[in-house]
This record gives structure tokens, sequence and C-alpha cells, in this order.
């Protein structure tokens, strides 16, 4: 080999060795961050196969859940009119041999509750003879089959001594109901 094709192979290599030094020193950050983001990557996929099933759990339950309270929220899935709750309260004073009467009635308009139910508030007073059959008539008033109905609070004076020689003495009550539907 001659000078000059050693010169040359020697020039030749050098550029090689320095064009890689140079390709490495700016490629060097670049596979790095390859490096890092694959391994997130892989990181990522596996907290999402972890999240997506913990979310399938999830979703096993909330059907389950529905499932269960399917039946409970159908007693709710009622379209209540007026008249058949003003006719269903007053056929129960009048059902059986009660000294109940229903003096007077208040209807309010239906609002929806912050659950998504339907709310109707009903004032109803009622005469009453006795304590018992004044409570009768409230428990038959809330555990109807067709409708669901609350009664929040009430207040009544039980009375003692209802009964005097001649004269039959009865009381009032005002009882505010609320009545729920779906």
């Amino acid at each position: 080999m001659n000078n000059f094709e050693s010169k040359n192979l020697f020039l030749a290599n050098l550029i090689i060795i320095v064009s890689l030094f140079i390709l490495l020193f700016f490629t060097k950050d670049l596979y790095s961050d390859y490096q890092i983001t694959k391994d997130n990557s892989r990181t990522l996929a596996k907290e999402l196969q972890e999240t997506n099933n913990e979310l399938e759990k999830f979703k096993n339950i909330q059907n389950t859940i529905l499932e269960e309270d399917k039946e409970a929220l159908q007693r709710y899935n009622v379209d209540y009119t007026d008249s058949d709750i003003l006719y269903f309260i007053h056929s129960l004073a009048e059902s059986e041999a009660t000294w109940i009467s229903v003096e007077n009635i208040k209807l309010s308009n239906w609002v929806e509750n912050k659950y998504g139910f339907m709310e109707w508030t009903i004032n109803i007073w009622v005469n009453y003879r006795s304590d018992d059959e004044l409570l009768e008539f409230i428990s038959k008033l809330t555990n109807s089959e067709n409708y669901v109905i609350f009664i929040d609070e009430i207040s009544f004076p039980f009375s003692h001594n209802l009964w005097d020689n001649v004269e039959v003495k009865t009381n009032k009550v005002s009882i505010p109901l609320t009545v729920y539907y779906k």
C-alpha cells in the first residue's frame, strides 16, 4: 500500500469513527427516551388492564344491586291520579265501623325531588274519637299495597277520657302525607 492510500484509509476510518461518535452523541437521548416510553407504555397497559378488571367487578356489583332493587323500585312505578288518592283516603276512612271522618283535604302539585322521584304532598284533616282508631287508620294509610305514602311527622293529643256520660267527644288532627312515584 502506498502512503496515499493509507492516508485515505486512515481518513476514511476517522470519518467513520467521528460520524459514529456524533451519531451516538446526538441519538443517545432518543434511545433512552424510547426505552422510557416503552416502559411507561407497558406500565400503563398493565394499569389499564387492572382498571378494566376492577370496572368489570363494579359493573357486576351494579347489575346485582339493580336486579335486587328492581322489585323494590317497582312499587314506585305507578302513575297516580288525584281522584285515585282521594278515593283511597275516603274509602279507607269509611271502610269499617270507625268514627274516622275526613273533614278536609288539601292537595299540592307534583314536584320532582332531588332523588328523581315525583313527590306529592297531601294534607288531610281527620276527626276521630279514639286514639286506637286513628293509629289504625294511619297504619292502613301508610301500609297500602297500591300506594307509597309516608308521614314525615304528626302530632296529636292522646285522649284520656273520650266518653262522657251523654256527649261524645271528637278530636281533630292534621295529617301531612307525602306520596312518591317514579
